[in-house]
């Protein structure tokens, strides 16, 4: 089944390298926070601290995923995303 992309006003969250007890990248959609689970394939240059607005192409996968990270043992699940593209705007 074809997934259908959405195209969507965002702002990329970077919160560090998870080897350094950060939680890696954040996507906040209308509010809604997504986890992107390839986050490797966004381009080392959104890796900022701080907000970055993007417009971002992105499919729901509509599971959860659950990141410990950090020194946090609480639950962070959030909605599942694929990114296909990121841009500033």
């Amino acid at each position: 089944m074809q997934q259908e992309t959405e195209t969507a006003n965002a702002i990329l969250v970077w919160s560090g390298e998870y080897m350094v007890d950060g939680c890696g990248f954040e996507v906040l959609i209308n509010d809604k926070k997504y986890k992107p689970e390839n986050e490797q394939d966004i381009d080392g240059a959104f890796k900022v601290e701080g907000n970055t607005p993007v417009v971002i192409e992105f499919v729901r996968l509509g599971t959860q995923l659950d990141i410990r990270c950090g020194l946090s043992t609480q639950s962070r699940a959030m909605d599942a995303i694929r990114v296909v593209s990121v841009k500033r705007k």
